[in-house]
């Protein structure tokens, strides 16, 4: 299952905080695959869309359509600050090519 880290939770909240008033704002993941590589792309949701997982971490809301919850299932979301950078990302660590029969192969199977 997709797991946030202390520093993850405690920045999504203050973002939460700031952007809703009555509380009830989540996140949203979204995956998508090219090739072997995996986008994302991070949002703020305030209600489930239809096939949507919402899983809950320390009171913390995670929405994840279908496609995004299987891409998503090992993987640690993280949020870093260094200098003038910051942000969330995301760790696997599984890639979706490990199903791939030759370890050299660059096309997934």
């Amino acid at each position: 299952m997709i797991r946030f880290t202390k520093e993850a939770i405690e920045r999504a909240g203050e973002i939460i905080r700031l952007q809703s008033s009555d509380g009830d704002l989540g996140i949203r993941i979204c995956a998508r695959r090219k090739g072997c590589e995996l986008q994302y792309k991070f949002g703020w949701e305030h209600a489930r869309m239809p096939g949507d997982a919402v899983l809950s971490q320390e009171n913390l809301k995670i929405y994840l359509d279908f496609e995004s919850f299987h891409y998503l299932s090992d993987a640690i979301v993280d949020y870093f600050k260094h200098d003038n950078r910051e942000g969330f990302v995301i760790q696997h660590q599984i890639t979706p090519c490990s199903k791939c029969k030759v370890v050299l192969d660059t096309n997934c199977h």
